[in-house]
């Protein structure tokens, strides 16, 4: 993934040779506010023992807040702009390690000096207006078109007076998330990723920093016609309206958009909603102006009450086409007024419902230490409204959940409403716990506020073979996490490109336990030997729970898994010895390769087991193509439908965005069927129809020429000769709706966008240290 990095200050290294080795084998004892509450306005305290992680966090806090990021900007280049990348500026670790990751990324001259490619190098030439967005993202025109631009003056001038020092901060260009616009196929949206990394290892010493992503525009370019026509559709739901609301309060008309109802019975029975995911048409609580002519659809796909409690706020999805990999997705809001006004029973519970707490200062619920939760570390979503107002009068932390029961105060400043007290949880969604509590890894580690997110930059392959059992240590993070929806480069080769990993990756040490979290069924489980460097399979567990078993908070289920019947996660590189307590064991191959596989578990015959089961061990790096032990952990939905009064594989649904088919399914009849089969007396497996890899490749490309239009040409761009393009011209998050594969962290809660990240590259000399 090549990025554009802009730097004020150069920093001569980041990394130190010396830096302290401790390790939080425990949650810290904490005898210090998060905050100072001597002063008027809000800063740290430099003695809370978590200072170190929190210091990134409200750094970045102060740069949003402050709207520095309104003084960047993104331009299209009038000629070819320089070929660069961000990683290459800032990882210094060595003369080696820099100058062959350069190597790839730059044109390298004389004495191994890097040449900027410019309007000198390169004679290619661009008429915008004439360019899709589509062209565009390919052929590293991105790259060398887009610029970013930065107001240093007056950055300078605002940290200045904030005592905010802005060299800490770090700003790219994400190119493979470059997209078009959702309302104007015209403009290009250029997702900007800002961070902050404090080098300074006296206040730093586990090199923890903070992520954020903006979104800048560029406007102009040639419009895509089939995107601009799903997107003109959406014009054509001039009307859109709830039936007899001036008879119908707001949270009247919100429960009955949003109710469910049971098909089919006992057995046989699912539960899916009544109006949600369902076409506008259809619904015959509102009335709205569809086209009859139109070959687009219209989804109600969400439903939501505005915090003055006056506006109903519907989402439509506009889909025009039927198959996912030609068709078109808008979504769009429609405002609703007018309703009858609510009585007081249902305006305590649509503030209740709609309450949201978080931590000042842009502090990660995840780093927070609940044990020692204080009522001034909380801010509401309701503080700045002109006439609810809501306090926290008690709060009961427990570290073990990353959470706090708290108790609310609610008036109303103009006394529309009377007084009223509720109680609710603060903190990380409810989630299941995977871990069993070993001398591997104490309960204390599993639920401690240093653990961390890791993020993995450009990296090349054999650096990762020098990152062996460390991370944690170097991170001082005891269980580690990161990787879903990642581009991992050490994947990729001049043969394989845009290598993009589908699960969550989570470090901890080899012999760690993982055990059934609700009642489940193991569907398959099987050992494939690793094929090289970064390439490592090792055992694979298949594992199915219901959604109604899994205890997690309700507000995931009804937001990312309605109309879901079951999941089946898939845990990647655990340890083959294990393999043996599952069942009896079977040799067989895959390819070339001889592999393990359980041979009394099948998807149609799985084995059975209740909650807290220990259903497998994280492996060692033998196990996952040699580093960190971990897990890699995917997830994948199973929907039914009811025929005939039988619950069957549901062949048509709407997921997210589009109209998927069952043939999107990870686990489906004809992937299940081909497993196991019997001919003849004669058993034949087809172990990787269930599960493979955990990354996605495609295969790379020259870099063309182009016209002035952005469309290549059939001739190599010289000044690229043997430069694999490794652009990803697809949605990175189309293509995860549209293969369904679900983000683990709604189940187990490891991390959240705010959560205190370390960047493999920044631990690189200390892991190979002490390899």
């Amino acid at each position: 993934m090549l990025k554009k990095h802009f730097k004020f200050w150069t920093v001569s290294s980041i990394l130190l040779a010396t830096t302290p080795l401790i390790v939080a084998c425990s949650v810290a004892q904490n005898t210090s506010s998060v905050f100072n509450s001597t002063s008027n306005k809000l800063s740290l305290n430099q003695s809370n023992p978590y200072y170190s992680i929190y210091q990134s966090q409200f750094a970045m806090n102060q740069f949003m807040s402050n709207q520095f990021d309104k003084l960047i900007e993104i331009s299209f280049a009038k000629v070819p702009f320089q070929i660069q990348n961000a990683d290459s500026k800032i990882i210094n670790i060595n003369d080696d390690f820099a100058k062959e990751h350069i190597n790839e990324l730059y044109q390298i001259g004389e004495n191994n000096k890097e040449i900027h490619l410019t309007s000198e190098h390169s004679k290619i030439e661009l008429d915008q207006p004439k360019v899709t967005i589509k062209n565009f993202k390919q052929n590293k025109l991105a790259n060398r078109f887009i610029k970013l631009s930065i107001d240093k003056t007056k950055m300078l001038e605002k940290a200045k007076i904030l005592g905010l020092d802005i060299n800490n901060f770090y700003y790219q260009i994400i190119y493979s998330q470059i997209h078009e616009n959702n309302d104007d196929s015209r403009i290009l949206d250029v997702p900007i990723e800002i961070r902050y990394y404090n080098p300074d290892k006296s206040s730093n010493p586990y090199s923890r920093e903070t992520l954020i992503t903006i979104v800048k525009q560029i406007k102009g370019f040639a419009p895509n016609l089939q995107r601009q026509a799903n997107i003109d559709a959406t014009k054509f739901l001039t009307s859109i309206n709830y039936k007899n609301k001036d008879k119908t309060s707001i949270y009247q008309a919100y429960e009955n958009l949003v109710s469910k109802e049971t098909e089919g019975s006992g057995e046989q029975s699912i539960e899916r909603t009544k109006y949600l995911d369902h076409l506008i048409s259809q619904i015959d609580l509102l009335s709205a102006m569809v086209p009859a002519n139109s070959s687009s659809k219209y989804y109600l796909s969400d439903v939501r009450i505005s915090n003055d409690l006056n506006t109903l706020i519907l989402t439509i999805v506009t889909v025009t086409g039927d198959k996912a990999d030609t068709a078109y997705s808008t979504k769009k809001e429609y405002k609703i007024q007018g309703f009858a006004a609510p009585n007081q029973q249902e305006i305590e519970q649509i503030i209740a419902n709609n309450f949201v707490a978080s931590l000042k200062g842009g502090l990660s619920f995840y780093n927070y230490d609940w044990a020692h939760a204080q009522i001034f570390d909380f801010q509401t979503n309701f503080d700045d409204n002109n006439d609810i107002q809501t306090t926290i009068t008690s709060l009961k932390g427990n570290q073990a959940q990353k959470s706090a029961n708290a108790s609310v105060h609610v008036k109303s400043k103009s006394n529309k409403f009377a007084e009223f007290d509720f109680s609710t949880r603060i903190g990380v969604p409810k989630f299941v716990e995977l871990f069993s509590p070993s001398d591997k890894l104490s309960t204390s580690q599993i639920d401690s506020p240093w653990n961390a997110a890791l993020y993995v930059p450009e990296l090349q392959r054999r650096n990762i073979g020098e990152i062996q059992n460390n991370i944690n240590i170097s991170a001082n993070s005891p269980v580690t996490s990161g990787g879903y929806k990642e581009f991992r480069t050490f994947y990729t080769s001049n043969n394989l490109s845009s290598a993009v990993h589908y699960g969550e990756d989570v470090l901890v040490p080899a012999g760690t336990s993982l055990k059934t979290f609700a009642k489940s069924k193991i569907l398959g489980a099987y050992y494939l030997p690793s094929q090289g460097l970064a390439e490592g399979i090792g055992t694979i567990i298949a594992l199915q729970t219901d959604v109604k078993d899994l205890n997690i908070d309700q507000k995931i289920k009804d937001k990312y898994l309605r109309n879901i019947d079951a999941i089946v996660f898939f845990f990647i590189h655990l340890d083959n010895n294990n393999l043996k307590l599952l069942g009896k064991l079977e040799q067989t191959n895959v390819g070339k390769r001889n592999a393990t596989v359980v041979s009394d578990i099948d998807p149609l015959h799985p084995k059975l087991e209740d909650k807290n089961f220990n259903f497998a061990t994280i492996g060692e790096s033998t196990n996952n193509g040699g580093w960190n032990p971990h897990v890699h952990i995917e997830a994948y939905p199973v929907r039914y439908e009811i025929k005939d009064g039988k619950k069957v594989w549901a062949k048509s649904f709407l997921n997210s965005k589009y109209i998927l088919s069952d043939n999107r399914l990870r686990i489906a009849p004809k992937r299940i069927d081909r497993y196991k089969t019997e001919t003849n007396g004669k058993i034949t497996w087809a172990l990787t129809t269930l599960k493979e890899t955990g990354v996605q490749v495609t295969q790379s490309r020259p870099i063309y020429l182009v016209n002035t239009d952005g469309s290549k040409t059939s001739n190599e761009d010289p000044d690229f000769k043997g430069y694999k393009n490794r652009d990803y011209t697809s949605s990175i998050d189309d293509l995860f709706i549209k293969n369904q594969a679900l983000d683990p962290n709604w189940f187990f809660q490891f991390k959240d966008n705010k959560s205190s990240k370390v960047r493999l590259d920044n631990l690189y000399i200390k892991a190979k240290q002490n390899a």
